[in-house]
């Protein structure tokens, strides 16, 4: 089924996010690419009316003193309805679901969606997973400023195909502190505020030229940020067996199922895993990114 055609129903747009077409009837903002021509749809996003408990499936919601925001998600997880009180930017809704919702709906169907970021170099890609405050846009935002291409910021949903793992792009955005973005030169493109609870980041646009959502791109190594020491120029890369690999992966599963966490046995018997140690020191990334490249096999751009 063509765009044009689902728009003779109520679909707005279609987005591609992690392998899935997303039909939407809510207008997303303009910094976010719809797909021109696709097939069916396989997941839903519609948006409206007030915040009520709902009859069927089950509700995320998220409350600031002066508005109300939720998220109900389908019994057969194939689609969310977004609905709010108070005035909600539109690309707080977007932001939200892309990321914190899309990450429930991967767990409920037994996906591995880790706190990750990804770069990629041709058809190959390189994760760096940790809690918030790790350093992964820093190191996203400084990959990107090398050349390589964005693939997640936030979340990755990797995926075991033909004896490989591999992801697929979400959207081609950082969400970015302005002096993170200044620092690699971003804080001139597109991008939008987004809400206080952010900590005062902007949704910035990476890359002129996003990657093809629904294309694969194998998995060639993580890395696990450690807490950033203070120790100006350090920086170690430390391959992990696969038992500590596990666990720590696990543990940035967002809610593993039975089958997620066998997922992740698999991954980290396959893909080589390592904790990466590094400087709180912004001028080191740019080398510390060139040695994960040489690791990786990687001639960066």
């Amino acid at each position: 089924m063509a765009l044009q055609e689902l728009a003779a129903s109520d679909v707005t747009s279609v987005y591609g996010l992690h392998g899935l077409l997303v039909e939407s009837t809510f207008a997303w903002p303009d910094l976010f690419d719809p797909l021109g021509v696709c097939g069916p749809g396989d997941f839903r996003f519609t948006a409206g009316g007030q915040v009520v408990a709902p009859r069927y499936g089950s509700l995320m919601r998220f409350t600031e003193p002066d508005r109300d925001l939720a998220f109900t998600i389908a019994d057969d997880n194939r689609s969310v309805h977004a609905s709010w009180r108070g005035v909600v930017p539109p690309v707080d809704v977007v932001s939200i679901f892309t990321n914190t919702v899309l990450r429930q709906v991967a767990a409920r169907t037994d996906r591995i969606a880790l706190h990750a970021a990804a770069l990629r170099l041709g058809d190959e890609a390189i994760l760096f997973i940790g809690p918030k405050g790790a350093g992964k846009s820093s190191l996203f935002a400084a990959g990107c400023a090398a050349g390589l291409g964005p693939l997640a910021d936030d979340l990755a949903i990797p995926f075991e195909a033909d004896g490989d793992w591999w992801i697929r792009p979400g959207m081609p955005f950082g969400r970015l502190r302005l002096d993170i973005a200044e620092r690699f030169g971003f804080a001139g493109a597109a991008s939008l505020p987004l809400a206080p609870a952010a900590a005062g980041k902007r949704l910035y646009r990476m890359s002129a030229v996003r990657a093809d959502p629904l294309r694969a791109y194998r998995v060639r190594a993580i890395h696990v940020l450690a807490p950033r020491g203070g120790e100006s120029g350090a920086f170690r890369r430390e391959p992990l067996p696969a038992v500590a690999a596990f666990a720590t992966l696990l543990g940035e599963v967002h809610e593993p199922t039975r089958a997620a966490a066998r997922a992740v046995g698999r991954l980290v018997d396959q893909i080589p895993v390592a904790r990466l140690r590094r400087a709180d020191d912004l001028a080191m990334l740019p080398a510390t990114l060139q040695s994960i490249a040489a690791d990786a096999g990687w001639a960066l751009p």
